[in-house]
């Protein structure tokens, strides 16, 4: 590895989450000193060995005077460089960037472009503008919009919230009482949410992170999610390494249009029926399976670090890793479980998890820092994880 200035401190906010000890255990374990901040008082990430302080903060959704004073504080005390947030706390800050006592500690987009490719309507009008693949997407508002829904979708179709997390909100409805209901009890002012419909498309789920540089990818990552926790539609817990130029080429248009800076991931689904990929959605932020890319040599927090601090070479690395596989150790433990307690062939599920773990890269069991594994069943059982943790 070629030497570098470690010098910058790093702040990662929202540090309790996965994402959180990934990003901090892959710049702690290169030298580079990693503060982490989060609502949560008990977390994770708190007992990694990269951690060199653990503060919290008060939640941005619901105090941001009391936020843009910690973190403000957390930057001028620690001398931060960087703020890497973990999760969706990047909206937020891109959105009120000007806040921040440095607002060059930030390396994101504009707020705009983040939310070009947020919100479903507006990436689904995206992409038929770059004529890229994507499934139809109609924002429910009204009894308006499910008749629109109605007479433009079959059955079976997705319903998902603009933001969640893990798979929370979304459903497969296969019947139109299967959508009312789901439509009713779907409170769009508790969450603060908005609930879109879309277009099903039936085959596998390939993930795609990047990281670019005024549009021009300069890492690249893909992979097959072979199972998710939720099963079937929540965050990858098992992945292997692949390459399809289908989502290479889409990826190029969009990042090249927005002119993109920073880190992002797309969802696409490979259409059994005609062979395309489809972009499902795009997270404009560090995302689940950063650590796949780290188990295929990969280390995108790195990488950040090295632009953020103006030290990157603009040498690009691309398809890297294919057949590589990782693990959500945790989530893929659960998914096993699950499958067990419901499916015949138990013995069949036990060799297919036992034998995917062999040689699998573990996002969150790491044999130098095993402390946060050990603790996350206690995070889980104490319900210590904010209400906020699922981001904007």
């Amino acid at each position: 590895m070629k030497e570098f200035d470690k010098s910058a401190n790093v702040l990662v906010t929202q540090a309790g989450l996965r994402n959180g000890f990934v990003i901090t255990y892959s710049l702690g374990k290169m030298g580079i000193p990693v503060y982490c901040a989060d609502t949560l008082k008990r977390s994770q990430t708190k007992y990694s060995r990269y951690c060199r302080q653990y503060s919290t903060y008060p939640s941005p959704h619901r105090d941001p005077d009391g936020y843009f004073d910690s973190i403000n504080d957390l930057i001028k005390r620690h001398d931060i460089g960087l703020i890497f947030p973990a999760y969706d706390e990047v909206i937020f800050l891109s959105q009120n960037r000007s806040r921040l006592v440095n607002p060059k500690v930030l390396i994101a987009p504009p707020y705009e472009n983040i939310m070009t490719v947020h919100n479903k309507t507006r990436l689904d009008k995206l992409c038929k503008q770059l004529n890229c693949n994507s499934p139809l997407t109609i924002e429910l508002n009204d009894d308006s919009d499910v008749e629109k829904a109605f007479s433009q979708l079959s059955f079976p179709m997705v319903l998902k919230p603009e933001r969640g997390g893990g798979g929370w909100g979304v459903t497969f409805v296969s019947s139109p009482d299967q959508f009312m209901k789901f439509w009713h009890e779907f409170d769009t002012q508790k969450h603060q949410n908005r609930l879109f419909a879309q277009q099903y498309i039936k085959g596998p789920l390939y993930g795609y992170g990047v990281l670019c540089d005024k549009g021009k990818i300069l890492a690249s990552n893909c992979y097959h999610t072979v199972r998710q926790n939720p099963i079937g539609r929540g965050t990858p817990s098992f992945r292997r390494g692949a390459v399809i130029e289908d989502i290479e080429s889409q990826a190029e248009k969009i990042f090249g249009y927005l002119e993109w800076t920073g880190v992002c991931q797309c969802d696409f689904l490979l259409n059994e029926a005609d062979g395309k990929s489809y972009l499902v959605d795009m997270n404009p932020r560090f995302w689940g399976s950063t650590a796949q890319a780290l188990a295929c040599g990969l280390n995108f927090p790195h990488l950040l670090y090295l632009l953020g601090t103006g030290q990157h070479s603009g040498a690009i690395a691309r398809r890297t890793g294919v057949d590589v596989t990782s693990s959500w150790l945790w989530g893929d433990f659960f998914v096993m479980c699950e499958r067990l307690f419901k499916d015949h062939g138990k013995l069949q599920t036990l060799r297919e998890h036992f034998s995917g773990w062999r040689g699998a890269y573990f996002d969150d069991l790491r044999i130098d820092d095993p402390l946060p594994f050990l603790f996350y069943p206690i995070q889980k059982l104490l319900a210590v994880k904010s209400e906020d943790a699922g981001g904007f």
